[in-house]
């Protein structure tokens, strides 16, 4: 069953997919990662609120993936739950500093708690981290300074 609900969401058939997965969690509820592909599932066909507990309940199991910290984060900033938006995320990218992908969901999240600094202090350290342009990093120091003190 997994493969082919594996099969069916990299086809991009996300319905008959999500029913796959769903009939995974049925057979095997302590399954961790049938949690987050049912979750995932919900997720991609812009079912956030459907999304959350699945994702919740692959955290609790184990699934410990920053796939999942994106997502039940990102679903939490849709569905308005910044401050839960907001732990997860940290906890994320306390688990996972070295992920690129998760801190532009984070300063989002600043964002949208109206703590602009902390979010474009996040995203210029993370710029600098990812970027392998050459200008870029003679500027790096420069950068990661102000990044801490741009109201200086």
């Amino acid at each position: 069953m997994w493969e082919l609900a594996m099969r069916l969401r990299k086809a991009g058939k996300h319905e008959e997919a999500l029913k796959q997965f769903e009939q995974l969690v049925i057979a095997n509820p302590q399954d961790a990662n049938a949690h987050y592909y049912v979750a995932a599932s919900h997720d991609v066909l812009g079912h956030e609120q459907q999304a959350v507990p699945y994702y919740e309940k692959a955290i609790v199991l184990g699934y410990d993936e920053v796939d999942a910290y994106i997502g039940l984060g990102s679903t939490y900033r849709v569905l308005h739950r910044y401050d839960e938006a907001r732990k997860l995320l940290e906890k994320g990218y306390e688990r996972f500093p070295d992920n690129l992908a998760l801190p532009p969901f984070l300063a989002m999240v600043y964002y949208n708690l109206a703590e602009h600094e902390k979010a474009t202090a996040l995203l210029l350290k993370n710029y600098v981290k990812a970027s392998h342009d050459n200008e870029v990093q003679a500027f790096s120091r420069a950068i990661n300074y102000y990044a801490a003190h741009l109201n200086d």
